[in-house]
């Protein structure tokens, strides 16, 4: 995911041309920066686990009989939202993530959290099994002070709350 967001996000970030962007219906916005991380992410997912297939939310614009892979009988599969906030991204604010969940039968077994990874590593989530920064058991926030998991999930956070723009240094490259 570093890989990703350092070769294929950050150097479009704020340098999109007019003709980068579409829409793929009314108010829902892609960018060239979209398809590009999500092939790439296509790949590297297929390195970790080889045959696992990768449902990502633009090859399902084009085959949305991809969405059939999702919550097969003891079968796993990759979910992909290779830019979450690509409206934002288009226009210039840096609340935008990217998001991979690796889903068994219909439950997410493991979900990469790149919010934070930046600058704090590499959070997953694991359903039954808590939340672990590179290996390492992350004790629960407090609910008072806590966003809306929404309003996160749509965010590029650091560690202190605040917004702002990781550099490639940071993430990686």
């Amino acid at each position: 995911m570093r890989e990703t967001a350092a070769a294929e996000l950050l150097p479009r970030f704020r340098t999109l041309a007019k003709e980068d962007i579409r829409m793929k219906r009314p108010g829902d916005v892609v960018t060239v920066a979209d398809v590009a991380s999500e092939q790439r992410l296509a790949v590297g997912l297929a390195e970790i686990l080889p045959g696992v297939p990768v449902v990502g939310e633009e090859a399902v614009e084009k085959d949305a009989g991809l969405v059939d892979l999702i919550g097969r009988p003891g079968e796993s599969c990759w979910i992909v939202d290779p830019l979450d906030g690509t409206a934002n991204f288009a226009a210039g604010s840096d609340r935008f993530a990217m998001i991979v969940c690796l889903v068994h039968d219909t439950r997410g077994r493991r979900r990469l959290d790149p919010r934070r990874a930046a600058t704090d590593g590499w959070r997953w989530r694991s359903r039954g099994e808590g939340v672990t920064l590179d290996g390492a058991p992350v004790a629960r926030a407090s609910r008072r002070g806590r966003r809306s998991a929404s309003s996160a999930s749509r965010s590029a956070r650091n560690s202190t709350g605040s917004f702002r723009r990781p550099s490639a240094g940071q993430l990686g490259a």
